[in-house]
């Protein structure tokens, strides 16, 4: 019931007060009200006032069931987001709730597997298995085209002097000169060194130059090199003379004789395996102390004599390609050897 509507109801109720006083006046007498009863007006304003009592106690009961309604509704969206945030903490660490429980399946985890074991390796990989991976061979290709006769000390600080560098020997068969045979060599010991992850400094790559023996050794010493392998082939008037040796300084070399252990062992690991890679007979290892460029060598030399060019059968041998291929790969596995 709206404000108006009561004030309309009240002045009615007023106007029949006063109509019900005007005819008691007019009989003479006061009409009194008896106890317990009510005036029209009495009546009126008591329903009126019950009515709104009413409007007010049903406004009241739909805004609390209102505000009971926001608040179950807003518990419950709390309840879900907690449950959501929960379900996403859970996602997050790999632990899920019902069937979603693990975040990787058995099958998964077979496919990540069976991918490790697929996988191959890389270059970096294959590099560090190689046996020369991280070691530097200098090779000095014995001799040269034309040798120099000017002398040049045997050993650092003596009086004994030597000639520079020799032409070397050649074949009676074949007419190769030992320069050439030992530039092939060693170029063939170069590849097999390089395949095998080593790297390799040459003291030369023509036949065409002139470069002494005191400077291969000096070359090979400030190369970086760990190791100095010199490649030469012999010759001697006895053409019965067969066989493969090293040469490294004696225990009582007075220029570098702190290097005689690793040079034996060096010299020692590439005969035996030369022979052994070839089927050439082993003259072991030789100690002299007369060669300059096994004395001015400040890192583990050694000297190797491939063969005899004096002799036929071994002349016609160091010629042919496949058989230096063999005694390339024997010293190199040496090589191996020396520093396994």
């Amino acid at each position: 019931m709206t404000g108006k509507q009561m004030r309309k109801l009240a002045a009615a109720g007023i106007l029949a007060a006063a109509a019900g006083m005007l005819t008691a006046c007019g009989g003479g007498h006061t009409q009194e009200t008896a106890p317990g009863q009510k005036t029209a007006a009495d009546t009126q304003q008591q329903a009126e006032t019950s009515a709104g009592k009413e409007a007010g106690s049903s406004a009241s009961e739909r805004t609390s069931g209102t505000a009971e309604t926001e608040k179950k509704t807003g518990a419950e969206g709390t309840e879900k987001k907690a449950e959501s945030s929960d379900t996403g903490k859970k996602s997050g660490t790999g632990e899920t709730s019902g069937i979603g429980e693990n975040s990787e399946t058995d099958g998964s985890r077979k496919n990540a597997a069976d991918g490790k074991q697929a996988k191959k390796p890389s270059n970096e990989e294959k590099t560090a298995e190689k046996t020369g991976s991280g070691h530097t061979v200098c090779i000095d290709p014995g001799h040269q085209a034309r040798g120099n006769s000017e002398t040049e000390p045997v050993g650092p600080g003596s009086s004994e002097k030597k000639a520079k560098v020799a032409s070397g020997t050649s074949g009676t068969v074949t007419g190769l000169n030992e320069y050439e045979l030992n530039l092939q060599v060693s170029k063939r010991l170069q590849t097999a060194l390089k395949s095998r992850g080593y790297r390799v400094v040459m003291t030369r790559t023509s036949n065409h130059v002139n470069i002494s023996n005191v400077e291969r050794a000096k070359l090979a010493n400030r190369s970086g090199a760990e190791i100095y392998v010199r490649i030469h082939a012999n010759g001697v008037s006895d053409s019965s003379a067969h066989g493969a040796m090293a040469i490294c300084m004696s225990p009582s070399n007075r220029y570098n004789a702190g290097l005689y252990k690793k040079s034996r062992k060096l010299s020692s690991d590439v005969i035996r395996h030369l022979c052994a890679a070839t089927g050439a007979r082993s003259e072991g290892v030789v100690e002299r102390n007369d060669l300059s460029g096994n004395n001015w060598s400040k890192i583990p030399v050694t000297l190797v004599e491939l063969g005899y060019m004096t002799n036929p059968r071994e002349d016609q041998q160091m010629a042919d390609p496949s058989y230096q291929k063999k005694l390339a790969d024997g010293i190199a596995d040496g090589i191996d050897q020396y520093f396994a």
